[in-house]
């Protein structure tokens, strides 16, 4: 599965597809180096893209307020930075969600 990660001491950043109103939030999967997400919100004021934070911070152990979307606010295709401390470390946590969501496990709500 092809999925791009860039790192810098501080953060990580990687590209995002999100399908709004989904029967539920998780993680779809990976194509062509992004990252497939469905929320079960609409895409009406911002809804969906708080669930997208939201669901991201989850899976991933992170505080909500370290997670935020870079650019996309009104498109389907984002681009997600996260805070950490330990940019490998986590890099390697959503490589794992990915292979949960590949194996159907990655369900939330």
């Amino acid at each position: 599965m092809n999925f791009t990660i860039l790192q810098n001491p501080s953060r990580l950043r990687f590209a995002i597809r999100v399908q709004p109103r989904s029967s539920r939030n998780r993680v779809a999967g990976a194509v062509e180096g992004v990252l497939r997400l469905q929320v079960s919100a609409p895409p009406v004021e911002g809804a969906a893209n708080q669930a997208v934070v939201a669901l991201l911070a989850e899976l991933l152990g992170v505080r909500l307020h370290r997670v935020r979307l870079v650019s996309g606010d009104r498109a389907r295709r984002k681009i997600v930075e996260i805070e950490t401390p330990d940019p490998p470390g986590l890099a390697e946590k959503v490589a794992q969600t990915i292979g949960k969501a590949a194996s159907g496990r990655g369900r939330l709500g």
